[in-house]
C-alpha cells in the first residue's frame, strides 16, 4: 500500500495532469510545479518557513533547465545556495538577507540583516553598512504593511505594525534615514489615533507621507492617491475637494493612467465652477501625457477641444503645441494655421510662461516668413513682437533678439538706414551697461556688414560713443579684424590670436571667442602670405618661452589658436606636415605646448 505522502503526491500529479506540457519540477517531498510562478511561489513558501535548504533544493531544480535563468532566478540561486549554510556567520545572514530581499520578503530580509549586524558586533567588526541595510529594508518592509490602498482605511493592528518597523527603520539608520523613520513612525500612529483623520489631515499625510521624499526613498503616487481620493468621503470643503483633484491629477497622468485621469477631470469639472479653476489646464497636461505616451490623436482632440474655447486661457497653449505636432508630421500648413490662430485670439487672457504663449507665436511667424523670403510679412510680425520677463537681462537679451531680426527685415525691404538707426546704432554706443549679455556676435557681424564700405568710420563712431560694454568692445575687435584682412595686415592678424579674459577657449570650447576666430578665419584665407608669420609666431611661443613657466602657461591660450589659424591655411603643404609632427610628438608623451585633442581637431580641418 503507499504511503499517505506518496498518495497525495499521486493525487496532486492527477490534478497537475492537463500541464504535463508546460515545463515542470518535481520535489521528493514535495508537490509538483507547473511554471514559474509556482516554483517562486515554493520557494517563498520554504523561507517563511525558514527551510533555507528545502528553498535551496527548489531553486535549483528550477534552473536546471537553462532556458528558465531569467529575471529573478538569474542570481536567486546564487543566493540561496550560500543562505543554505549552517554556520551562524555575517555572510550567510546576509545571503539570506538578499535572497529574501529578491523574493520581496522584507520582513524576513530584515531580521536576517538585524541578525547580521548582531554578529558582525559580536566578531567586533563594523556594522554600519550592515544597519544601513536593515534600514533600508526596514523602509520597504513598511511600505508593504501599508499596500497601495488608503493608507487611513487600514486596521489599527495593521498601521501599528508599519510603526514599529519604521521604528526598527529609525534605529538602525542614521542621519536623514534616522529622522525619515521617526517621522513616518509618529505620523502613522497619529493618524490612526485620529481614527484615519479628517480631509485635511489625509491631504497633508498624503503628500507628505508617500510624495515629499528623498530622492533615495522614491515618491509613491499610488497610495497617496487612493487616500485623498478617500477623503472625499470624509465632507471635505470646497476648497479641499479642488485641491484634492488638482493633486490626484497630476499624480494619474505621471503614473500614465490616461484613462483614470479623464474620469479626475470629469469629476473635476463637475465638482467646481470655472470661475474658479481653469479646467482646461487640466486637460492640457492630460494632452501633453498623451503626447508622451505616443497617443498623439488622443493628443491632437484634446488640444482642439480646448483650443476651440477663445476665452479659455489655455487656447494659446493648445494652438501652439498644435502646431509643434504639426510641424513634427511635416504639415507645415496646418502649423502655421495653428499659430495664426494664437495670434488672432483676445489679448486679454492670461498668458501661460513668462513672455507669453501668444509672443512665442508672432515670433514664430516672423521667422517662418523670414525664411520664406517675405521679409515685409515678417517685418509686421516682428513689430508686434513685445519683449517681457522677469529676469532684467533676459529683457535685455529678448530686446537684443528683436531688433535683429526687424534689422534684418528692414535690410531685405531695402531700408538698411532704417535698420542700422533704429535698432543697431544703441547697441554700440549706448553708454547704459552691458546691453547684449550672451555670447552672440550676430549683431556685431550684421553692423560690420552694414559698413563694409568704411571701416574705419565705423571704429571712430564706436570709439566716440565712448561705450565699454561687451556688445561695443567685440564689434571694435571684429571690425579692426575685418580692416586687417582687407589689407592683409598679417601681423595684426596674429596679434588678434590672443584670448581676452580670465576663460581661455579652445577648439574643443570656443564658446564667445568670436574675435579669435575671426582672426584666424582671416590668416587662413590668406594662405601663403600667412605661413610663414604664424611658423615663427609658433617658434616664438615654444622655443622662445621654454624656460620660462609664467610665459609659458600665459601664452597657451594663443598657441592654440596659432595652431587652429595653421590649420585653415590649405597651402602650402607644409602647414599640415607641421601639425602631423607636432601631433606624433605628443602621442609619444612630449610637451609640444598644445593638448592632443586640440591638435586632433585641428588636423581634422586639413583634411583633403
Amino acid at each position: 500500500m503507499p504511503g499517505p505522502r506518496l498518495a497525495v503526491s499521486v493525487a496532486l500529479l492527477a490534478l497537475l495532469a492537463p500541464f504535463v506540457g508546460a515545463p515542470r519540477v518535481v520535489r521528493a517531498d514535495g508537490p509538483a510545479l507547473a511554471g514559474h510562478e509556482e516554483a517562486l511561489e515554493a520557494v517563498r513558501t520554504a523561507v517563511r518557513a525558514g527551510d533555507w535548504g528545502a528553498a535551496n533544493e527548489t531553486a535549483k531544480a528550477w534552473v536546471a533547465v537553462p532556458a528558465r535563468v531569467s529575471g529573478v532566478w538569474n542570481q536567486l540561486p546564487s543566493l540561496l545556495r550560500d543562505a543554505d549554510d549552517a554556520a551562524e556567520t555575517p555572510r550567510v545572514a546576509r545571503a539570506r538577507a538578499l535572497a529574501a530581499q529578491h523574493l520581496e520578503l522584507h520582513e524576513v530580509a530584515l531580521a536576517q540583516h538585524e541578525l547580521r549586524v548582531v554578529r558582525l558586533e559580536k566578531a567586533g567588526e563594523n556594522a554600519a553598512n550592515a544597519a544601513m541595510d536593515a534600514a533600508r529594508v526596514a523602509y520597504l518592509a513598511a511600505v508593504a504593511v501599508l499596500g497601495d490602498g488608503d493608507t487611513a482605511a487600514l486596521e489599527a493592528d495593521r498601521l501599528e505594525r508599519a510603526a514599529a518597523l519604521f521604528d526598527r527603520m529609525a534605529e538602525h539608520g542614521i542621519t536623514w534615514m534616522k529622522e525619515a523613520g521617526a517621522t513616518k513612525a509618529a505620523a502613522v500612529r497619529a493618524l490612526a489615533a485620529a481614527g484615519g483623520g479628517d480631509a485635511a489631515q489625509r491631504i497633508e499625510f498624503a503628500n507628505a507621507f508617500w510624495v515629499r521624499n528623498v530622492p533615495a526613498l522614491g515618491r509613491r503616487l499610488r497610495p497617496a492617491r487612493a487616500m485623498v481620493l478617500a477623503a472625499l468621503e470624509r465632507d471635505p470643503t470646497d476648497a479641499q475637494r479642488l485641491q484634492i483633484f488638482q493633486l490626484a491629477i497630476p499624480w494619474t497622468l505621471e503614473l500614465d493612467e490616461l484613462d483614470a485621469a479623464v474620469r479626475l477631470i470629469d469629476r473635476l469639472e463637475k465638482a467646481a465652477p470655472t470661475a474658479v479653476i481653469d479646467i482646461d489646464a487640466q486637460r492640457f497636461a492630460l494632452a501633453a501625457a498623451r503626447e508622451r505616451t505616443g497617443d498623439l490623436e488622443g493628443a491632437k482632440r484634446d488640444l482642439a477641444r480646448i483650443a476651440k474655447d477663445a476665452r479659455s486661457a489655455a487656447a494659446v497653449a493648445a494652438h501652439l503645441r498644435l502646431a509643434a505636432i504639426a510641424e513634427k508630421a511635416g504639415d507645415q500648413a496646418a502649423a502655421l494655421a495653428h499659430l495664426e490662430a494664437a495670434v488672432a485670439l483676445p489679448e486679454g487672457l492670461p498668458q501661460r510662461g513668462v513672455n507669453g504663449d501668444r509672443q512665442d507665436a508672432i515670433v514664430r511667424l516672423g521667422r517662418h516668413w523670414l525664411a520664406a523670403g517675405d521679409a515685409d510679412k515678417a517685418l509686421g510680425y516682428f513689430e508686434r513682437w513685445k519683449p517681457e520677463s522677469f529676469c532684467g537681462n533676459g529683457v535685455v537679451e529678448i530686446q537684443a533678439e528683436r531688433d535683429y531680426q526687424i534689422a534684418r527685415c528692414l535690410i531685405a525691404t531695402g531700408d538698411p538706414g532704417r535698420a542700422f538707426r533704429e535698432h543697431l546704432h544703441r547697441w554700440i554706443t549706448s553708454t547704459d551697461g552691458d546691453l547684449l549679455v550672451g555670447s552672440d556676435a550676430r549683431i556685431p557681424e550684421l553692423i560690420i556688414t552694414l559698413h563694409a564700405d568704411d571701416l574705419e568710420a565705423l571704429v571712430r563712431e564706436i570709439d566716440a560713443g565712448g561705450a565699454t560694454h561687451r556688445t561695443a568692445s567685440l564689434t571694435r575687435a571684429l571690425t579692426r579684424i575685418a580692416i586687417a584682412r582687407r589689407d592683409d595686415d598679417v601681423a595684426a592678424l596674429i596679434a588678434a590670436l590672443v584670448p581676452n579674459g580670465n576663460f581661455v577657449p579652445t577648439l574643443r570650447s570656443p564658446h564667445d571667442a568670436h574675435a579669435v576666430t575671426a582672426a584666424s578665419k582671416a590668416l587662413g584665407e590668406l594662405g601663403p602670405k600667412a605661413w610663414p608669420a604664424l611658423r615663427k609666431r609658433w617658434v616664438d611661443l615654444t622655443d622662445g618661452l621654454a624656460q620660462d613657466r609664467d610665459a609659458w602657461s600665459k601664452a597657451q591660450g594663443e598657441r592654440i589658436w596659432v595652431v587652429d589659424a595653421i590649420s585653415r591655411v590649405r597651402q602650402p603643404p607644409e602647414a599640415r606636415r607641421f601639425l602631423q609632427e607636432l601631433r606624433h610628438r605628443a602621442q609619444k608623451g612630449e610637451s609640444v605646448g598644445v593638448p592632443l585633442d586640440e591638435l586632433r581637431i585641428a588636423l581634422d580641418r586639413t583634411k583633403p
